[in-house]
């Protein structure tokens, strides 16, 4: 007689209450084993190493270089961390999503979330802050967002076409110059991870910086650095210098002239008027 087909088949309690229950060791001191000195003030945050490393590649990280020690059967040192770059209204929610999968924000901490999302490579809490930003702010704050994402240090990390969407945008509140400076960034970073030429991985994105809001200053700059990478193809370059030697553009997309909110004020900047002669 044949043996039973043995079978499996994972089951699932009560969502909520499994969720109540880890939302009440947040900043919970009871078994807690460590310790965060958040903000400017050192505000006390208390967690579990546990938790975080299971959730989160860089506390994980952060957490495995503490325990290097001569003696590996100690237990981990009690030492409070650090976090003078973060201000306590932001990293709790971050540590909430670690906690329970979910996230209570407002349009006075959402911006900041985000970044920090981005920092700790948390890209689901990345993604219901942008959620967030885009049902709820206004365009101004939505915008300011983007500003945060050029600043940090995951703008590197954006997907092409997401980048491309942030530079069409005429409400940025960032210079010409400082957009440059980070797509070359972006693209050098992606030329090495995909094994890619940089003129290849910026083809796109390229399209939509707007040379010609940069002064005749500006543009020798750039023309300098770009014969080290062709970041930029040559011809786009030679439109923004026939803009400036004939004060008018001819057979360029429009936009590519509109300034940004964060454009900075240059003395060609008049030339840009549709209305000049």
């Amino acid at each position: 007689m044949a043996a039973a087909a043995s079978f499996s088949r994972r089951l699932h309690g009560n969502e909520a209450s499994f969720t109540d229950a880890l939302r009440s060791l947040i900043n919970s001191p009871q078994f807690s084993d460590v310790k965060f000195l958040v903000g400017k003030e050192k505000q006390e945050v208390c967690a579990h190493r546990c938790i975080l490393a299971s959730r989160c590649s860089a506390f994980r990280a952060m957490f495995k270089q503490s325990l290097q020690s001569p003696d590996s059967s100690q237990e981990p040192p009690q030492v409070p961390i650090i976090l003078s770059d973060v201000q306590p209204e932001v990293f709790l929610p971050l540590i909430e999503f670690l906690y329970t999968n979910s996230v209570t924000l407002n349009n006075l901490i959402a911006l900041e979330v985000l970044t920090s999302a981005m920092e700790y490579e948390l890209d689901d809490l990345r993604k219901l802050c942008v959620e967030f930003v885009i049902e709820m702010l206004t365009v101004d704050q939505a915008c300011e967002a983007l500003q945060e994402v050029i600043r940090s240090r995951s703008f590197r990390e954006m997907s092409a076409p997401a980048l491309l969407c942030m530079l069409q945008s005429d409400r940025l509140t960032a210079d010409e110059v400082e957009l440059i400076r980070a797509v070359r960034e972006w693209a050098h970073v992606n030329s090495v991870v995909l094994d890619t030429p940089v003129l290849q991985i910026a083809a796109e994105v390229v399209d939509e910086i707007r040379l010609f809001l940069l002064s005749p200053d500006e543009l020798t700059t750039l023309e300098k650095e770009n014969r080290k990478d062709q970041f930029i193809p040559v011809e786009r370059i030679a439109e923004a210098w026939k803009f400036h030697a004939l004060k008018k553009g001819g057979g360029v997309q429009h936009h590519l002239f509109c300034r940004r909110k964060g454009t900075l004020p240059r003395d060609h900047h008049r030339y840009l008027d549709p209305h000049y002669k």
